[in-house]
């Protein structure tokens, strides 16, 4: 019984060779993976800015439109766009969370 060391170590070298090509596809799979979830997560806090900015203008707006005395169906109307705004925003914000 012999052992042809040769052939080992030539098989060691390939299996070698190829645990590196996978630690390089992972690697390169996981920056792409970072990239992605930065981008999301940008696009993330993006959208609160804006919602922010929504909820204000709307707290603005409905005090300034209690204060003037106008239409109560107008405010009703004007306070249900904004809350659908608001809504979409926040459903935008859940699926970039989760996406």
């Amino acid at each position: 019984m012999s052992i042809d060391f040769r052939k080992l170590t030539g098989d060691l070298r390939m299996l070698i060779g190829q645990l590196k090509q996978r630690c390089i596809e992972a690697e390169a799979r996981a920056k792409d993976l970072q990239r992605q979830l930065d981008e999301q997560q940008e696009k993330c806090r993006q959208l609160e800015q804006e919602k922010a900015e929504l909820d204000r203008k709307y707290q603005y707006l409905r005090s300034g439109l209690a204060a003037s005395g106008n239409d109560p169906e107008q405010v009703e109307r004007l306070k249900k766009q904004y809350l659908a705004m608001v809504s979409e925003i926040d459903a935008c914000i859940q699926t970039l969370q989760h996406g």
